[in-house]
């Protein structure tokens, strides 16, 4: 999804990554919290937030829904 991995613990589960919005080039998190349920099911737990501003245009949710179609597409 051409963002920059700033940290990763595959063993906790944790990934964040940072991406640049369109607009206006600011920097903008994203992380994923991967979790093994009892179940055997595994649960996202997904965030996208902008550091600075009061709007994102919609592009947090837009960069959401666009890894969770991602996941989706290749059987992950």
């Amino acid at each position: 999804m051409d963002m920059q991995i700033s940290y990763e613990n595959l063993e906790e589960g944790i990934i964040e990554a940072v991406d640049k919005s369109f607009w206006y080039g600011v920097k903008d998190d994203f992380i994923i919290r991967i979790e093994m349920l009892i179940s055997g099911n595994i649960r996202l737990d997904i965030r996208s937030a902008s550091r600075v501003g009061r709007s994102d245009f919609g592009e947090n949710y837009k960069r959401i829904r666009e890894f969770i179609e991602f996941f989706n597409n290749n059987n992950i």
